[in-house]
């Protein structure tokens, strides 16, 4: 349920934990090797990204660099040969021996011209770039849900559902927009660029006092970053519990509701969303203001450039057209890029948290599954033996220690024991969710870990005892076990399990939607779709984890006359908590701390009047 008690969001400090990191360059190189596949299976989109962010840049800083012998043909009419201007020496041995209007005709058509071609390389730059930056973001949601799916079982007991699906869902096209984010950053600064190199030919005294001027702005950017990044982290760790306490709180809406909780959920999301709010709006504002500051920095260069004749610093007014216009022009053109180096910059702090989410959500499992290529298991002939197998969750405690145990092959086996045992946790390692931390389990004599862990899966049925359904129809969840079977082999493994009779009185009888964790059936009518749904691959082993101890006797009765019909000619381990369910099985194996303290029939252990002796006693009376 909702950690209302341990949600603590006043402190910026308190949300969340920071990752600690050896060294950055050791953190950069562990990103650069999760997200290069993202860009290299990509290599010639953004290539020509880039080689269309160079053809812009270029056409911008020829279009402006016509306005030189643009204004020069109005203040000298064109005549004679300007040698101190180095940008009008190509225009006037173009332009010798043209009229002004004609002059003025053929400038405009070139300035028409090449704005037009600028425009349309900016579009298709714009286009392939939105291009890529949906196909990074679907490709590392897809790439994050495959990685995080092969992780080891014990990685999702770790972490709050809500917040993993929020990294999963949302961090990705942060990353994605971080990338085009970065790609738009080169071509602002390219074409930046290609201004101030057209202004240092032009007049590179005054570039190189207006770039003083704007090494000053760029600390200041830079002195934003640092205080963005940080709002960036908070953002990441606000939404995930934002997130999480949803998720928590429409799968536990029973709850929250039975304990009159709703006024007290409300409060505790009311306070995240307020700071997901303060967050986001100190990032904007922190990103608004360079962008007002680079305008009122281009305006005051400009002044300053205009009051250089009557300064007398430079020669007349007239002589210094030119350069004003140029300038002037490329003020309005240099200054927007400027914004968006700076916001581009900024947004690029805000959201480097998801690089480094990401980067974890697609780190390799430190050990596989499966050892070498993986054997292919076939039919199991003789059984699975577990030898001095012990296993721990964490810490000195053991939860299993030294068990040795045979599951013969057709025979059922039961493991019963007080809760914390280890049963469940016995179970768990035979399905391949933990590996024994010592000692071996074997299957035909072959070690289970070098089997290939699909094809051992395809053998086992599973029913557990907090049963999940999905939401969907009854013959989906089925069908979940082994898509695309026969509707006849659907029928017939629920008629098995005792589920066909009550499916049939459903609404739309096997169509009928069942509701989010099938909340529309009943405990045991949960547990019979779960037994067809085990049973659909007709597997070899079946294994119950305390599959009847939510449910009522009349369920459980007709769960266990389940259980023995199927039984037959399998390989069955059921682990139960009410003994009237094993009083069947071939072997009955009592676990204690962890350790086995009983093993055999049912009338054996009544004879030892030990543990199991004392259980049923209990259970009995």
């Amino acid at each position: 349920m909702v950690r209302l008690a341990t949600l603590r969001w006043a402190g910026i400090k308190d949300m969340g934990q920071k990752t600690m990191i050896p060294t950055r360059c050791a953190e950069g190189w562990r990103l650069a090797r999760n997200f290069s596949g993202l860009l290299k299976s990509r290599r010639w989109h953004v290539a020509a990204i880039v080689g269309l962010i160079l053809v812009v840049s270029l056409l911008e800083g020829i279009s402006l660099s016509l306005l030189v012998p643009l204004t020069q043909a109005f203040t000298s009419g064109g005549e004679g040969r300007d040698t101190t201007n180095l940008v009008s020496l190509p225009y006037q041995d173009w332009l010798v021996g043209y009229e002004v209007a004609d002059r003025l005709a053929v400038l405009g058509v070139a300035l028409m011209m090449l704005f037009g071609l600028k425009n349309a390389a900016q579009y298709l730059r714009e286009a392939l770039q939105t291009r890529l930056w949906l196909g990074i973001g679907a490709d590392t949601r897809m790439r994050s849900l495959a990685a995080v799916l092969q992780r080891p079982y014990r990685y999702f007991l770790d972490r709050k559902q809500g917040a993993l699906v929020q990294h999963l869902y949302h961090e990705p096209y942060h990353v994605a927009f971080f990338v085009c984010t970065g790609v738009d950053l080169i071509a602002n600064v390219l074409a930046v660029t290609a201004l101030l190199g057209l202004l240092f030919l032009v007049s590179w005294p005054v570039t190189i006092f207006m770039l003083t001027l704007g090494a000053l702005f760029g600390g200041l950017v830079w002195r934003f970053s640092h205080v963005v990044q940080t709002g960036g982290e908070e953002r990441q760790q606000v939404e995930a519990d934002a997130v999480s306490l949803l998720t928590e709180s429409i799968g536990g809406v029973r709850q929250i509701k039975v304990f009159s909780a709703e006024d007290r959920i409300q409060t505790v999301y009311r306070s995240l969303i307020e700071r997901f709010r303060d967050l986001h709006v100190r990032h904007w504002l922190a990103i608004l203001l360079p962008h007002r500051m680079t305008e009122l920095f281009w305006v005051g260069v400009l002044g300053l450039l205009l009051c250089l004749p009557a300064l007398g610093i430079v020669g007349e007014a007239q002589t210094v057209l030119p350069v004003v216009a140029v300038f002037t022009a490329v003020a309005f053109r240099i200054g927007p890029y400027l914004s968006r180096i700076s916001q581009g910059w900024l947004h690029m702090k805000f959201l480097s948290p998801a690089l480094r989410i990401v980067g974890d959500l697609l780190e390799k499992p430190a050990l596989p599954l499966t050892r070498g290529p993986g054997l292919w298991f076939r039919v199991l002939s003789r059984g699975v033996q577990l030898e001095n197998v012990s296993f721990s969750y964490g810490g000195d405690k053991l939860a299993l220690d030294r068990i040795s145990v045979v599951f013969n092959c057709g025979e059922t086996t039961a493991i019963v024991g007080p809760s914390g045992a280890g049963k469940s946790t016995l179970v768990d390692l035979l399905v391949r969710l933990y590996e024994p931390s010592s000692g071996s389990i074997t299957v035909d004599g072959v070690d289970l870990r070098d089997y290939d862990r699909d094809s051992w899966l395809a053998a086992i049925g599973f029913v557990s005892q907090d049963t999940f359904v999905f939401h969907g129809t009854v013959r989906d969840n089925i069908a979940f076990a082994l898509p695309g079977c026969s509707m006849e082999r659907i029928e017939e493994v629920a008629r098995q399990a005792n589920a066909d009779a009550f499916i049939q009185r459903l609404p739309n009888g096997y169509e009928t939607v069942i509701g989010d964790r099938g909340l529309k059936l009943s405990g045991g009518e949960r547990q019979r779709i779960a037994i067809a749904r085990a049973l659909l691959r007709n597997p070899q082993v079946l294994i119950f984890d305390e599959a009847t101890s939510a449910l009522d006797n009349q369920a459980e009765a007709m769960i266990q006359d389940a259980i023995a019909t199927i039984a037959k000619d399998r390989t069955v381990i059921l682990i139960a908590h009410r003994l009237s369910t094993v009083i069947r099985a071939d072997k009955i194996i009592v676990l204690e701390h962890g350790k086995i303290v009983e093993e055999g029939t049912h009338a054996a252990l009544l004879k030892e009047d030990g543990m199991y002796a004392a259980l049923y006693s209990k259970e009995s009376t």
